[in-house]
This record gives structure tokens, C-alpha cells and sequence, in this order.
């Protein structure tokens, strides 16, 4: 059975700062940590379809779910600042359209530092994601998130039936992301 998983990636501002050993910023450190979570993937599992949307004040399809290593790594090469606001919601809402017309299992996993200010809030988007059948995880970098980013965060997963994992540097976020990939393989709801 294929599985789809989009990454919804936070590229506003508050990611060219750094955090602890996520150096010499957030998203460089971001692009890493996924470049070698996507290869791990990609060589122990041949029935993955990835995608990636971007999002600050508003967000962006950047990859339509593929097969191909080489255009998951180049896609994640170039990922880069776009600017202000955050707007986790729509970023969301635009991984659910890149997936809607495929087969198979449908996971989301956005990566971000919080601050969410901007565009369709983050629990609307996830009753639209319920619905879809789409499961969604967070992997927070506890940098700036807040109460309410964490609250709307635990709420989509659970009616998404995903996990949040709160993240303080670059081996947690590849753990992270390991965990994630062994439950989304392992039929694992959590």
C-alpha cells in the first residue's frame, strides 16, 4: 500500500534565527535534518510518495507527491526564507489538495517554530484534514511556540489522529522524524 506523506514546512522569518545547535539558523539546520531523514527513507521503503508545501503568511505547493530521491533532496536544497507571518493552517490545507485523488495512506507532517498569526487557523484546517482522511503530525521547535500554537497543534492531532513532538535540537528532530516514519510504516496510530 503506497504511503503519501506531505511535509509542510515553516519558512517565515523566525526561521533564519538560531536555536540552540540549529545553526547557523532554523531552516538550514531544517533542510539537513530532513535531507538525511528522506534518504534513510527512501532506501528502506520503496512504496513512498513525498511532497512538500511551504508556508509563511501564505503557503505554497513546492513538490507534487513523487517517487523520485533526487527531486525530494533538490527540493529541500532550496528551501529558504520567504517571509513574515505564519500560517500553519493554510499550509495544511494545501497538503489535503496535493493528496486528495490519491490511493493509499494520507500523512502530514509540518515542521515549525510556532508563531502562528496568519491565515486559515491551524483547527479549522485540521477538521478539513479529519475529513479527508488525512493524518497529521508536528514536529514544534520549542523555540517560539506558544500555548495557543501548541493547543491548536494537540488539537488537530487528535482528530487527526497524529503526534506531537516537541523538539530542542537536531538529533530530536531526526528522531522525530525516524518515529514518525516507523508509525506510518508500522500501521501505528501513535
Amino acid at each position: 500500500m503506497w504511503r503519501n506523506i506531505v511535509f509542510i514546512i515553516d519558512t517565515s522569518y523566525s526561521m533564519s534565527r538560531k536555536f540552540n545547535d540549529f545553526v547557523p539558523n532554523k531552516i538550514r539546520a531544517v533542510k539537513e535534518v530532513l535531507a538525511y531523514a528522506l534518504t534513510r527513507l527512501f532506501d528502506k521503503y520503496k512504496d513512498v510518495r513525498v511532497g512538500a508545501v511551504v508556508f509563511f503568511s501564505k503557503a505554497y505547493p513546492i513538490l507534487s507527491l513523487t517517487i523520485s530521491r533526487e527531486g525530494v533532496l533538490m527540493s529541500i536544497r532550496e528551501l529558504e526564507i520567504l517571509g513574515e507571518g505564519s500560517a500553519p493552517g493554510d499550509g495544511l490545507i494545501e497538503a489535503v489538495k496535493m493528496m486528495r485523488r490519491k490511493n493509499g495512506l494520507k500523512e502530514t507532517i509540518m515542521i515549525t517554530d510556532g508563531g502562528f498569526n496568519e491565515g486559515i487557523p491551524l483547527n479549522i484546517a485540521a477538521i478539513y484534514a479529519a475529513n479527508s482522511g488525512v493524518k497529521t503530525s508536528f514536529i514544534a521547535i520549542k523555540d517560539y511556540v506558544n500555548t495557543t500554537d501548541l493547543d491548536q497543534m494537540f488539537y488537530s492531532t487528535k482528530i487527526c489522529n497524529g503526534e506531537v513532538l516537541i523538539v530542542e535540537n537536531k538529533s530530536e528532530t531526526i528522531m522525530g522524524l525516524m518515529k514518525l516514519f516507523r508509525n506510518i510504516f508500522s500501521g501505528n496510530q501513535k
